[in-house]
């Protein structure tokens, strides 16, 4: 008779490790009070995608633009 391993499969780590890490930032945005609008993140992540040198975005308080 064979047993299973008491360990959470490979995808549900993954998952713990995400639900943490937005956890985290989450934490962070409550307590600075600041966050990078998407049209400046979206606009980075495009020219970083295509090879265009990017300024990262500088995160500001929420609705100070």
């Amino acid at each position: 008779m064979s047993t299973t391993p008491n360990r959470p499969p490979d995808a549900l780590k993954a998952h713990q490790a995400f639900v943490a890490l937005a956890q985290q930032r989450l934490e962070e945005f409550n307590r600075s009070g600041k966050s990078v609008p998407w049209a400046e993140m979206r606009e980075y992540m495009r020219d970083k995608a295509v090879g265009r040198p990017a300024t990262r975005p500088q995160a500001h308080f929420a609705g100070t633009l």
